[in-house]
């Protein structure tokens, strides 16, 4: 997704969510104005309120460098996820502001009626509701701490191998420049066909391979050196050098595979 696309998309989300909340908190409130209502309620309300946030949040993280994270499982992204939290948070602060509205109209009717007793399990109801709704979040931040690490480690895997690979991208083209550089026509032909060895050999490198790789490019280096002072044996005999190099690199590349 380019950059242009995932910023409209990130705020088409932020307005929608925008939108919504204004209109939830205008309905929340018109139906709060004329009752009484517990701890419950309001619990309820916090979390969704912490919902809108989760939604506002990763409508921003999916455009900058989480763009592309998704969740360990049915690799959905962060910020379907944050849609998906705030659907099921609303069903569930819902569910507990009704039963509040409940409790708190059976209060009522018994202090109407003057009896002295009320299940003492209306007072705890909210505690409840405050357990499941931490839970359906921690869930949430879970997953999203999941998809994050995954696209961290999946970024520094494709860093990695940028790195490895990149040593051979450049020696070819260390190889191509040396052939350049060379007058002699024997000289020229073998520093091609060094080049093309290098193109056809394994990209991908190994830290036990340093050192040898490191021989190889001072051959090239040196070869270098040696055609600047008109010495094309000296060129020559490099090119070999790391030809023969090479090739053991390229053995020993295909054993570290197995």
């Amino acid at each position: 997704m380019n950059d242009k696309s995932g910023r409209t998309r990130s705020y088409v989300i932020l307005g929608v969510t925008g939108i919504v909340f204004l209109l939830y908190n205008i309905i929340f409130f018109v139906l709060s104005a004329n009752s009484v209502h517990g701890a419950s309620h309001w619990v309820s309300y916090v979390f969704m309120l912490v919902a809108f946030i989760a939604v506002a949040v990763t409508s921003f993280l999916s455009f900058g460098k989480f763009a592309d994270a998704k969740d360990n499982f049915m690799r959905f992204p962060i910020y379907a996820h944050s849609l998906a939290y705030l659907v099921i948070e609303l069903i569930a602060s819902s569910i507990f502001m009704f039963i509040d509205y409940q409790i708190v109209l059976s209060k009522q009717m018994l202090y109407l009626t003057e009896a002295m007793y009320y299940p003492p399990a209306y007072d705890y109801v909210w505690i409840l509701a405050f357990l499941v709704q931490l839970i359906i979040l921690v869930v949430h931040v879970v997953i999203l701490f999941g998809a994050f690490s995954a696209k961290n480690t999946i970024q520094n895997i494709g860093y990695k191998v940028q790195s490895k690979t990149d040593y051979i991208r450049l020696l070819k083209v260390d190889a191509e420049i040396t052939a350049q550089k060379a007058t002699d026509p024997q000289v020229k032909a073998a520093f091609m066909k060094l080049a093309e060895d290098i193109r056809f050999s394994d990209p991908m490198s190994h830290e036990s391979l340093f050192e040898l790789e490191k021989q190889i490019q001072e051959c090239i280096n040196n070869a270098g050196n040696c055609l600047a002072a008109g010495n094309n044996d000296g060129a020559l005999a490099c090119c070999n050098a790391a030809k023969n190099l090479l090739m053991e690199r390229n053995m020993k590349t295909k054993v570290l595979k197995h």
